[in-house]
């Protein structure tokens, strides 16, 4: 039985064949040791995971350290893909969709992207994004569950106050980010462009 950093790293090891399958395990890994560290006799929700991290810095550095420390001892076959993804590993991640964007993000070099970020609409009302890009580009990554806790109309809705504060929105699918992420990214510098200009 290993710990889920090692589990993470040795899932990444065994099926890292891309940037992506090598990225979401170690994401995952470190996610769920750090919801492990801050257990307190019952299962934290993704939620809690979240802004934990999104509040405890140390934790984050304290986990990365670990994790490279880790991956320094390891030297068995496998650990290209670990390596050289190794520095854009996130544990705010939330799903293997995020997981999948995240990968064509950081491929594509678009500086100042942070998953799961608080921001305000016009109305004042405070959202979590998935990703904020450059300061005020949104990618939401629209998977099957995302209508759970909301209907499309409120999703609308919160798009529109989002878009009235200034930022730009960018939706993407699985299919989207999966097989056509370029199209996505293309969108996103769309986006970078028009927001600087506006």
């Amino acid at each position: 039985m290993t710990r889920p950093l090692r589990t993470g790293l040795d899932v990444a090891r065994d099926v890292g064949r891309c940037r992506a399958s090598a990225l979401i395990p170690l994401s995952g890994g470190m996610r769920a040791e750090g919801a492990m560290l801050m257990s307190t006799g019952r299962a934290a929700s993704a939620l809690e995971v979240t802004e934990r991290f999104l509040r405890d810095e140390e934790l984050l550095l304290r986990l990365h350290a670990e994790l490279r420390e880790m991956t320094e001892r390891v030297n068995s076959r496998g650990m290209t893909w670990v390596r050289r993804v190794i520095d854009d590993v996130e544990p705010l991640l939330e799903t293997a969709l995020e997981g999948l964007a995240w990968a064509a993000i950081t491929a594509a070099g678009l500086v100042n992207a942070r998953p799961q970020q608080w921001v305000f609409g016009r109305s004042g009302r405070r959202y979590r994004v998935d990703f904020l890009i450059g300061g005020n580009v949104v990618l939401e990554a629209d998977g099957s569950g995302k209508y759970s806790e909301q209907t499309p109309w409120q999703e609308k809705q919160r798009q529109s106050d989002l878009e009235a504060a200034g930022y730009w929105v960018v939706r993407c699918t699985w299919d989207e980010i999966h097989h056509r992420p370029q199209e996505v990214i293309a969108r996103i510098r769309l986006a970078l462009a028009r927001s600087l200009s506006a």
